[in-house]
């Protein structure tokens, strides 16, 4: 019998035990910076559509002399159906696709209910200058990009910050 125990082959549940506790430390340590790094995808993929949609705009102005097609009045957006709500001319497809996908990726992200999410307004004129905001997910605040060509990041006051109701 003493013979038989001796020449088996195998691991102790203690060892397996170990290697299961280790695993799991691993993967939910791994788990934990794979979330920091969507939230950071998230983020440059938003400020990405804003500059998408500052070019869209400053087309429109090539074209027609005015950013009003582009730069609603006072559009406050926190559900994608609403963007259909608010672009019009040639451009309006286009500006509604990245509209939908700003507000896509800053849903379920940090802000609370009721809080825009996209909103593209200007204190200036609608004619002859924009200013679109977006809410970033990681850090919980809003970037702003206007006609000037800036971007401004963070906007802790979307209405009230220097520079990005007015056109940063």
């Amino acid at each position: 019998m003493n013979i038989y125990f001796r020449n088996k082959k195998g691991f102790t549940l203690i060892e397996l035990l170990v290697v299961v506790a280790i695993i799991s430390l691993l993967s939910s340590v791994m788990l934990a910076s794979l979330n920091a790094s969507r939230l950071k995808a998230k983020d440059a993929a938003i400020k990405s559509e804003l500059r998408q949609l500052s070019t869209l705009a400053t087309l429109n102005y090539s074209d027609y002399g005015s950013y009003s097609n582009i730069q609603p009045s006072g559009a406050v957006i926190d559900d994608i159906a609403q963007c259909s709500l608010y672009f019009s001319g040639a451009y309006a497809q286009k500006a509604i696709d990245i509209c939908r996908n700003i507000v896509s990726l800053a849903t379920g992200a940090g802000a609370g209910p009721g809080d825009p999410l996209f909103i593209a307004t200007n204190g200036v004129s609608e004619t002859e200058s924009f200013s679109f905001i977006a809410f970033i997910p990681s850090v919980t605040q809003y970037a702003c990009i206007g006609s000037s060509g800036a971007i401004t990041f963070p906007v802790v006051d979307i209405f009230f910050d220097p520079g990005c109701y007015l056109n940063p």
